[in-house]
């Protein structure tokens, strides 16, 4: 059984639906994507008009995110290891958004931050990765899957 949400996500959502006349469909999607990734910011991001490469990173989130969400309820249930990217998967897809934004490339902002405040090695992979295949939201989509099923 799922937990309840807190009262910010089910005010979300609620002026989701109204703002952007979402069906069930949209709905769901919106659910899935927040009990993967548990990211008001990334979640209303679904709706921004992005430009194609992080749009396909999103699209992946989107995709994955039904599975995600299971991985964490089996975790919590001491089905499966405590082995959770999601975190990490969040932290690549928001540092995307911001250096696509600045204009830098993932390379130069490894660069420039140090190994004590810059990503872990799991979080610059995973965004190494998003940069890589941004033109690909299926290739992204896999990538996603595969150190999901780690």
């Amino acid at each position: 059984m799922q937990p309840p949400f807190d009262k910010a996500y089910d005010d979300y959502i609620a002026a989701m639906i109204d703002k952007y006349n979402l069906d069930m469909e949209g709905y769901n999607n919106n659910v899935n994507f927040y009990r993967a990734y548990g990211d008001l910011e990334l979640l209303d991001m679904l709706t921004e008009d992005l430009d194609a490469e992080l749009k396909n990173v999103i699209k992946a989130m989107v995709a994955n995110a039904p599975r995600i969400a299971l991985i964490k309820q089996g975790i919590k249930d001491g089905v499966y290891y405590d082995l959770d990217f999601s975190d990490d998967i969040v932290y690549a897809a928001k540092q995307a958004i911001a250096l696509k934004r600045k204009g830098m490339k993932v390379a130069e902002f490894v660069n420039q931050v140090s190994m004590f405040e810059g990503p872990t090695n799991v979080q610059r992979e995973i965004l190494t990765a998003f940069e890589k295949y941004n033109r690909s939201a299926k290739k992204i989509n896999m990538f996603i899957r595969f150190i999901s099923d780690a």
